[in-house]
């Protein structure tokens, strides 16, 4: 699977990007995560987009996914969502997508490091405590 999502310490996830990714492979991704998942793990995400060989994605494409993430929102009142983006291509993809994204209750960051992600996600999680 292009994209595989891990959980971390009952915490947060981590969805992995590698090989050929599409708009399909994130829609995908997104349904398992938002329909399969405990609450909290859904809440807090980290997207990893340092291992794909190709990114194809489109304006609309992340119209659709930041539309799942949106309503995701409603449901689960707060999304957070960290894309460690070390490639310029995908770093600007990430950055259009959380402009899309933008709402109240979905809080985005871009990150080159999976580090700084990681330190992120738990900061956010740490301030909802």
């Amino acid at each position: 699977m292009p994209i595989s999502v891990t959980v971390v310490d009952d915490r947060y996830t981590v969805l992995r990007c590698e090989g050929e990714i599409c708009v399909d492979d994130f829609l995908k991704a997104n349904d398992y995560l938002y329909s399969e998942l405990d609450e909290t793990l859904s809440q807090y995400q980290i997207l990893d987009t340092a291992r794909p060989t190709n990114i194809e994605l489109s304006e609309e494409d992340l119209r659709k996914i930041a539309g799942q993430d949106k309503l995701a929102a409603r449901t689960l009142k707060r999304v957070f969502i960290a894309v460690v983006a070390t490639e310029d291509f995908a770093f600007g993809l990430s950055r259009m997508w959380a402009v899309y994204a933008d709402d109240p209750r979905v809080k985005t960051s871009v990150f080159r490091e999976l580090e700084a992600a990681q330190d992120w996600i738990l900061s956010m999680q740490e301030k909802a405590t």
